[in-house]
């Protein structure tokens, strides 16, 4: 019998007499039972009323459509000392090819590996807690620049508006004092204007008035079209989803900056004359697909742990059970396929919740 070792190892019955349901135990085997050779009931039945209730049905099933199936059978389950603790087990086992004084025999071995699915618990835990905080400080960073974009556009443009009458006042009483005054109060206003564009710019790219209001479809239209003014990249749409229909706010800001993210790559890595975006919204999905003639992009790159743009979109879609998928063909371009779950963000959030309680409970059984 080989000695596999993590924590600690035992050999369970190495000479499992199928038909009398008997076998012979390992030194290791009694310690962890706390029992000893002598007067000892090493009956299949007594090993199997040591496993954990919950399990036991799926074990002794196991087991059974291994031998009938005569096949190799492998099986993580708990088991219940004499003290009442409760340890992790891996077992593994397999039919003698050769029978023995008749009997068909079985060899199994298993691994204790207590440490190592509590370990793997506590990870899977710490996961879901870092996914839950995630999804808290997205909805704190949304709300926070909707704020500052209300208030870039409240406050300064109320300033901006009141100095631009002022000064189109000023221009009009003093034309008789010359050209100058009002040559400069025409400058001053242009200047006016142009800080107009760029506080509508900035407010925009914060949180865009158009996803409140307007919805995901029109916001996503109009980020496109002052995309292509921008940067001379052309836009094609395909919105393939109804405008009375409404998507949910989170999944919404979701998406869009995902599409505001991608939009972004190809203006500063793709060198694409040419863009295709297509949204799509059923029962189950929101998905967008964006696709460039660009260089296209490697692989190495879209799965660079330095790409924290690409990084970042996965985590917001990832937060919904969403994925985003970029594939690129040297010289031809690149295609991104962004799917979320329609569920929500406030039931991704529940469900990261119940499988941290989860995670809590069953370390502690």
């Amino acid at each position: 019998m080989r000695n596999e070792t993590q924590n600690r190892s035992h050999s369970i019955e190495p000479h499992m007499s199928l038909r009398e349901k008997k076998g012979a135990w390992s030194e290791d085997l009694f310690q962890t039972f706390g029992l000893t050779p002598e007067g000892a009931d090493l009956s299949y039945e007594k090993w199997l009323s040591s496993v954990h209730s919950r399990d036991r049905a799926g074990v002794d099933s196991a087991i059974r459509s291994a031998i009938y199936g005569d096949r190799p059978f492998a099986i993580e389950h708990r088991v219940v000392g004499e003290d009442g603790r409760v340890r992790f087990w891996r077992i593994v086992g397999e039919l003698l090819s050769e029978r023995v004084g008749g009997d068909l025999m079985m060899v199994v071995s298993s691994m204790d590996i207590t440490d190592e699915t509590r370990s793997a618990a506590v990870l899977k835990s710490a996961e879901q807690r870092l996914k839950v905080l995630s999804s808290r400080l997205q909805k704190m960073i949304e709300d926070e620049r909707t704020r500052i974009a209300r208030e870039i556009h409240d406050d300064l443009g109320h300033a901006l508006t009141l100095l631009k009458s002022r000064l189109s006042s000023l221009a009009t009483k003093d034309k008789k004092s010359g050209d100058f005054i009002t040559s400069e109060c025409e400058s001053m206003t242009d200047s006016i204007d142009s800080m107009f564009d760029s506080m509508s710019r900035i407010a925009t790219e914060l949180r865009p008035g158009e996803l409140d209001h307007l919805g995901l479809v029109a916001t996503i239209v109009s980020h496109a079209k002052a995309f292509s003014e921008r940067t001379g990249i052309h836009c094609s749409m395909n919105m393939n989803i109804p405008l009375e229909v409404e998507v949910e706010p989170d999944l919404a800001t979701a998406m869009f900056r995902i599409f505001q993210e991608l939009l972004m790559n190809i203006a500063r890595h793709s060198e694409a004359t040419l863009v295709s975006v297509r949204l799509e919204y059923d029962e189950r999905w929101l998905t967008l697909s964006i696709r460039d003639n660009g260089r296209g992009i490697h692989r190495t790159e879209s799965e660079s742990y330095a790409s924290f743009g690409i990084i970042g979109m996965r985590e917001r879609a990832s937060l919904f059970g969403g994925t985003v998928n970029l594939r690129g063909r040297p010289g031809k371009g690149t295609l991104a396929l962004v799917k979320i779950s329609r569920a929500g963000h406030s039931d991704r959030a529940t469900s990261d919740n119940r499988e941290c309680k989860a995670g809590e409970a069953k370390r502690s059984e």
